[in-house]
């Protein structure tokens, strides 16, 4: 049992010998890239690995949700439209911090419609409009 426990610790030993002495022998992935670069651009296959994964531009997705907008925000009768959110399920309207779908009531007020950048609305005094600024 004895010789067992010693050919595994001189095993051991030896594995973590060639272990480190890779590691010193092996040049660093800095090392690697800059040997790279002064070989110039690589092959074509390397080439082609690179233009395959290359970042793509970003693409505008239109107006900044969490930007302020620069005008004040259009206010009729103390009602502010201040987002509209829109999903596969439907639409909704911020309006004075609450989130109201079509059919529910805002104050005295209840939502008719909701479209991209506007909200109808229909209260005491008839049928108005919202409108998002840009």
């Amino acid at each position: 049992m004895r010789d067992r426990k010693l050919i595994a610790l001189v095993v051991l030993g030896v594995a973590a010998v060639f272990s480190l002495i890779y590691g010193i022998v092996t040049p660093s992935r800095a090392r690697r890239a800059a040997a790279r670069q002064d070989k110039g651009a690589g092959s074509v296959e390397e080439i082609e690995t690179r233009q395959r994964y290359k970042r793509t531009a970003f693409a505008s997705w239109g107006r900044n949700p969490f930007t302020l907008t620069k005008a004040p925000a259009q206010v009729y009768q103390g009602i502010v439209l201040k987002g509209i959110i829109r999903d596969a399920r439907g639409s909704l309207a911020v309006i004075n911090d609450v989130i109201a779908g079509v059919g529910d009531k805002v104050g005295a007020n209840t939502v008719i419609e909701i479209k991209e950048d506007r909200v109808i609305l229909d209260g005491s005094a008839g049928k108005f409009e919202l409108e998002l600024e840009q």
